[in-house]
């Protein structure tokens, strides 16, 4: 018999952690398909960022990778298995949302990166559909939203966006990090029969006549007549 709940914990204070890595996995797949379709729209509204020309892409690249992350996870986490779910978590360390890369021991946070190439162009939002430098660099986001006027509006949206989402997908990170280390270091299910009780590990209960149960849990039906019958001594 094999208990549901083996890893303890939880996530977000009430979910078990098992059921809180399912759902953060079902998350990432559910938001590999909005980054796929914005591969396809060119508008900004469908990713975390993206007003500079150079990086306006990464992110929705990175996140449709998500689709094939995120089913690993889902059947690591289904079946146990300690590889799939580190390897989603991973994904997560290199996405959340997009925000770190391993390189060469050094954490290169693409988010981060994201973020600030977007400030740097947002720097010139004001007046910026009436200037000489959209004329050979346009900008169809920062256009859109200086000929608005609403470029301290985007900016403030924008920070506090990226404050919430990144510590959003922070959280996420850690949530299946504890999860995977500890799935890892969990004993193998214990294999028992029905008629064992639930608190007994023997397999092979020994019983003597005289000294009772030489193990933790005696059989139900132990019948010292029949010689053999049960592993130990009968007199």
């Amino acid at each position: 018999m094999v208990a549901h709940n083996r890893v303890p914990g939880q996530c977000c204070v009430c979910i078990p952690l098992k059921l809180g890595v399912t759902l953060i996995a079902l998350y990432q797949f559910a938001y590999a398909f909005v980054c796929i379709f914005g591969l396809f729209v060119d508008d900004v509204r469908f990713q975390s960022g993206g007003y500079n020309t150079h990086t306006y892409r990464l992110q929705v690249m990175v996140g449709s990778a998500g689709f094939f992350f995120a089913l690993a996870g889902l059947m690591g986490v289904a079946d146990d298995k300690v590889e799939w779910v580190r390897l989603f978590n991973r994904f997560q360390y290199v996405k959340m949302p997009q925000n770190l890369v391993l390189c060469e021991g050094r954490r290169l946070g693409v988010m981060l990166l994201v973020f600030a190439m977007d400030q740097l162009t947002l720097a010139r939002c004001d007046g910026w559909s009436q200037s000489m430098g959209n004329q050979h660099d346009f900008n169809p986001a920062l256009d859109t939203i200086s000929a608005k006027g609403v470029c301290r509006m985007a900016w403030q949206c924008y920070v506090i966006g990226f404050v919430i989402d990144w510590s959003l997908q922070q959280y996420f990170a850690m949530v299946s990090g504890t999860y995977c280390t500890r799935l890892a270091t969990m004993p193998p299910h214990v294999i028992r029969f029905l008629d064992q009780d639930a608190r007994d590990h023997s397999h092979m209960p020994l019983v003597d006549e005289q000294a009772g149960p030489l193990l933790a849990g005696a059989p139900k039906r132990a019948s010292p007549d029949l010689v053999g019958g049960t592993y130990g001594t009968n007199r």
